[in-house]
């Protein structure tokens, strides 16, 4: 049964992750309809290899608090499906605009993972406030890796506007913080409505 939870939970996940990347892939491509482009610095931490490998590792760190792996893939998909434009960077071509580094992506990508991860709340697969709390979370340690290496410039508005917007390695550092914050937070929501929840059953117990 254990194990038949773990799988079904893995599925919802995925089922989750593909549009999110979906999502992610559309931001890209309407960002490349402006042609303006930033180059990946590819002597900076082992190039695009090193970029990928360094948001893997932040994706997961984030997901490690959370409740079964299932959150991981979310965390993944985050974390790395938002530089689907750095394909190019892998072919030696220059990266355009990274159009889903944006707080619009985040927003929408939040709020459509919380909504898709109502579907399984019933058979307890997925909380919807876990769940758009680790992508999230991954979105803004993605930005916050990305600027701590120095390549901090990002369209956060787009696809309203692609002005670029520079954050420091400070600032950068500050939303790692940030990041870790909304995944505590989120846990310490869900814990406390899980124990109020609970307390009824409990006293009705005891009563007896």
């Amino acid at each position: 049964m254990m194990h038949s939870n773990r799988t079904h939970r893995l599925a919802a996940a995925i089922a989750i992750a593909i549009p999110l990347v979906a999502i992610a892939c559309l931001f890209a491509l309407l960002s490349w309809s402006h042609g303006s482009s930033i180059r990946f610095e590819t002597g900076k931490v082992g190039g695009a290899a090193g970029d990928l490998l360094l948001h893997v590792a932040v994706s997961l760190a984030l997901a490690l608090p959370m409740p079964h792996p299932g959150y991981a893939v979310l965390a993944l998909a985050a974390g790395v499906g938002v530089d689907f434009d750095h394909l190019g960077a892998l072919a030696g071509a220059p990266i355009l605009r990274r159009g889903s580094h944006s707080i619009v992506f985040f927003a929408i990508a939040a709020a459509i993972v919380a909504l898709l991860a109502i579907r399984f709340r019933r058979q307890s697969l997925l909380s919807p406030i876990l769940a758009a709390a680790v992508v999230v979370a991954s979105l803004l340690g993605h930005i916050a890796a990305d600027a701590l290496l120095g390549e901090g410039r990002f369209p956060l508005w787009s696809p309203v506007s692609y002005r670029l917007v520079t954050l420091s390695r400070l600032e950068g550092g500050l939303l790692l913080v940030g990041a870790f914050a909304v995944v505590l937070t989120a846990l310490l929501i869900t814990t406390y409505r899980r124990r109020l929840a609970q307390r009824p059953a409990r006293e009705e117990t005891s009563s007896h």
